[in-house]
């Protein structure tokens, strides 16, 4: 429910993760909920933790059991449980635990960003949070609590900093400052609003905290849209292929282990991921000089469709607004767009010896007069005249992700085989080598 300018600035300054519901939440409830029991001790411990399972399953099931808050939960239910067995699980098994469990509920969750960047940011901290914790020391206790968080915020970070570039195509440069500033403060809101219903009976002191809602909710905003407004705030137009990700990941985690665990592992090994993911960028800029693609964008409710030329990408669409799905694809690739406005109905291009046509009515003297090897259908509802089946068309058939839901090519106009037929809606962004 967010406006789209709010999204940007908690974007811009790296703390949209408190904004989504994560296990940055359930932990907050969690600790919330075990310190208001208390009066719960020795005896009524184990009735204690149970009561704290519980409520954190019950927020995980109203929160839509998204990935990052079923991590944490079942970390917490594991490490629960393993007290109450007396025998304490260790925090990494615990992680690797939840994630298989998930991965065997709901295998397609391993694309998920929100599994990916959770657990990358959890696995960092537990493996290197009290190693670079230790390194200073502060008697004041408010310094101490300031350098935790600068630690996690590091670590976590640098945990999810591949995943961060590839998936946004951007990277907030004050994400230090932000953190230290505004997660306390949303944690403080989180508090609050658990206050809330349990004392809106008693009016005097509900209307108190819903004030106290209400500033503290107005201060986030404040901090998030000064950290945002920031010269330089964020880095944009820097996306990653997959394998670059991959190899960052292992060079970053490489590196940071050498440096903090006294050396535990040559230097060779972090080095050698480094000049591999050097090579992984050298061959993927090669690769896109070196050849052509047609790329049908899913940019749901309008048609974008892209001919790659080398470094170039020529745009078509029906607005003049480029995507922010074209844009994470160019930062990827280092492409340069020419951007055309589909003003016709139909649009015929020839690259590499292929033809693309690009058109939102079908007819047999079309057909006949093109006969292209991708013909990219546009439009929420387009022309199609009916009996074209006996045509000799061999090509591809795309529907643009403009086509309205439900949308269907009709039987008697089924000019090739079903399994040409690709519904960019339904089946995602279509790529192919021209």
């Amino acid at each position: 429910m967010l406006d789209p300018d709010q999204k940007l600035n908690f974007m811009k300054a790296g703390v949209m993760h408190i904004m989504a519901v994560s296990g940055l939440h359930a932990v907050i409830l969690s600790m919330f909920v075990f310190s208001l029991l208390f009066f719960m001790k020795r005896r009524f411990n184990v009735l204690r933790i149970i009561i704290t399972i519980l409520i954190l399953w019950a927020f995980a099931f109203v929160t839509g059991l998204t990935p990052s808050v079923l991590r944490a939960t079942l970390m917490f239910s594991f490490l629960q449980a393993g007290k109450m067995l007396k025998r304490p699980a260790n925090s990494i098994n615990s992680v690797l635990a939840s994630a298989v469990l998930l991965i065997v509920l709901r295998p397609s969750v391993i694309f998920d960003a929100g599994f990916q960047l959770s657990y990358s940011a959890v696995i960092y901290i537990i493996v290197f949070y009290n190693d670079l914790y230790v390194l200073l020391h502060f008697k004041n206790w408010l310094m101490d609590k300031i350098w935790q968080s600068v630690v996690v915020t590091l670590v976590a970070q640098a945990g999810t900093l591949p995943l961060t570039i590839m998936l946004f195509n951007r990277f907030p440069t004050y994400f230090i400052i932000a953190n230290i500033t505004i997660v306390p403060v949303s944690n403080l809101l989180i508090v609050n609003g658990c206050l809330i219903p349990m004392f809106f009976r008693i009016q005097f002191l509900s209307r108190f905290l819903a004030i106290l809602l209400n500033f503290l909710t107005g201060l986030t905003e404040q901090l998030t849209s000064t950290a945002a407004s920031l010269p330089y705030s964020t880095l944009e137009n820097i996306g990653s292929t997959i394998p670059e990700c991959i190899m960052l990941t292992i060079t970053i985690f490489l590196f940071i282990h050498f440096l903090l665990k006294k050396k535990s592992i040559p230097v060779s090994y972090p080095v050698f991921f480094l000049v591999f993911y050097i090579f992984t960028g050298t061959a993927r800029d090669i690769s896109s000089k070196i050849t052509n693609e047609v790329i049908v964008y899913n940019t749901p409710g309008t048609s974008t469709i892209g001919i790659r030329t080398g470094k170039i990408l020529n745009l078509f669409s029906d607005t003049s607004v480029v995507a922010p799905e074209v844009k994470r694809h160019c930062a990827t690739l280092g492409l340069k767009i020419k951007s055309n406005v589909l003003k016709n109905k139909y649009y015929c291009s020839k690259t590499g010896g292929k033809k693309v046509l690009i058109t939102s009515i079908l007819n047999k003297n079309m057909i006949q007069q093109f006969m292209p090897d991708f013909l990219v259908i546009t439009g929420s509802r387009p022309e199609i005249e009916n009996d074209l089946k006996t045509l000799p068309f061999r090509g591809k058939i795309i529907v643009s992700s403009e086509a309205s839901l439900g949308f269907h090519m009709p039987q008697q106009v089924i000019l090739t085989d079903s399994d040409s037929i690709h519904f960019v809606r339904k089946s995602g962004a279509f790529i192919s080598d021209i």
